[in-house]
């Protein structure tokens, strides 16, 4: 998994008003499914309501790779409720760091 800070990522992402994220979401989606985690193709992001799926089966990957610590249920939640987006993209990149080896 990469390294990143969280903040870095939350940052990036509304500097470059979302672009970034959606860079860092991909390349997240890479990693986890280098890990096992199943995921659909990532172009379903991009299509209006089949992105609701993405982003469950994303964060049930999320879910998995934190062994139950960050809920998919809650993440998915906080990403449909527009600034709170921006804390699932925190305990995503918490995650992947945790898994990295990484603190924090």
């Amino acid at each position: 998994m990469f390294e990143k800070s969280p903040i870095s990522v939350l940052i990036l992402s509304f500097v470059t008003f979302g672009i970034y994220g959606i860079i860092w979401m991909y390349k997240c989606s890479e990693e986890m499914k280098q890990r096992g985690v199943e995921l659909p193709s990532f172009i379903l992001v991009f299509l209006p309501i089949v992105n609701f799926l993405y982003l469950w089966k994303f964060y049930q990957g999320v879910e998995k790779l934190s062994n139950g610590e960050h809920s998919a249920s809650m993440l998915f939640l906080f990403s449909l409720l527009g600034p709170l987006s921006l804390v699932a993209f925190w305990q995503t990149q918490t995650t992947f760091n945790k898994v990295a080896g990484v603190p924090g």
